[in-house]
């Protein structure tokens, strides 16, 4: 009874993101938004154009994968990383961002600049956007 007052028991909002380099194009975006019809996947892949991206509907199980990767990465202690490289002009730059469970939010960025094991858990995650991809 008034399950729709009741706040998700699941991430609201995913988001990781790379870009650099001087070529066009380069750069890509992976985000995951709980709507009331599921969770909204758009997918934008390195090399393609914006116009290109992938977008498709899945169920809430997708976040309890991504819930997962957080926990095991600690991501949520990297809120208001901020860090930037000096006097590198043609290098890489990242945003990540969530929404946990619990309503708080997660935000970090940087520009040559990573938290420990980011590499690592960027790579988990883009793998688990392209699994979801190929099976839709």
């Amino acid at each position: 009874l008034f399950s729709w007052m009741a706040e998700p028991d699941v991430l609201r909002e995913f988001h990781i993101s790379s870009s650099g380099g001087m070529i066009r194009d380069f750069g890509s975006s992976y985000e995951a938004k709980l709507k009331n019809d599921g969770v909204h996947i758009r997918i934008k892949r390195s090399g393609k154009p914006e116009s290109s991206a992938e977008t498709f509907v899945t169920g809430s199980e997708f976040f309890d994968r991504l819930d997962e990767l957080l926990e095991r990465y600690d991501a949520a202690s990297w809120d208001g990383f901020n860090k930037n490289a000096e006097g590198v002009y043609d290098g890489h730059s990242f945003s990540f961002g969530a929404t946990l469970k619990d309503g708080r939010k997660v935000s970090a960025r940087g520009y040559m600049c990573f938290p420990e094991r980011y590499g690592a858990f960027r790579s988990e995650a883009v793998r688990l956007f392209d699994e979801l991809a190929t099976k839709k």
